[in-house]
């Protein structure tokens, strides 16, 4: 997590890292073959670290500095496609007044706050199926 004025791709590492623990620990690991990004992470150090972790960047170019469409020859779709369901997740998420204005300061209570809406969020999906 970092503060609201620091870019996400700062704490792309550290993450990427931290969610690669999980995977082996679920052996999820055979499944795992791309990562889908937005424009936010076009930029070589993001692409060269998915890379060495056996991951295919699915990620959109920026537009250059005239403006134009930069060539993105291996970018596929589908796959991106796929990402929607990450967008979805945070739109419900945001749902949630308290989240999307992060009405708390601590670290450790809005986390607690997040977890409390998923909690909520299969309950309610549980309830209704």
């Amino acid at each position: 997590m970092t503060a609201g004025n620091i870019h996400d791709s700062s704490a792309f590492s550290d993450c990427l890292k931290a969610f690669l623990k999980r995977v082996d620990r679920l052996s999820w690991k055979k499944r795992l073959v791309a990562l889908a990004g937005d424009k936010g992470y076009d930029s070589r150090r993001i692409r060269r670290l998915c890379r060495r972790y056996g991951l295919l960047p699915v990620i959109p170019k920026r537009r250059g500095k005239d403006g134009r469409c930069r060539r993105n020859p291996g970018f596929d779709k589908a796959k991106y496609r796929g990402r929607n369901v990450v967008e979805r997740c945070l739109s419900w998420l945001k749902n949630c007044r308290r989240l999307a204005t992060r009405y708390e300061k601590l670290k450790a209570t809005y986390v607690a706050m997040v977890n409390m809406a998923c909690i909520r969020r299969l309950l309610r999906v549980t309830k209704d199926a």
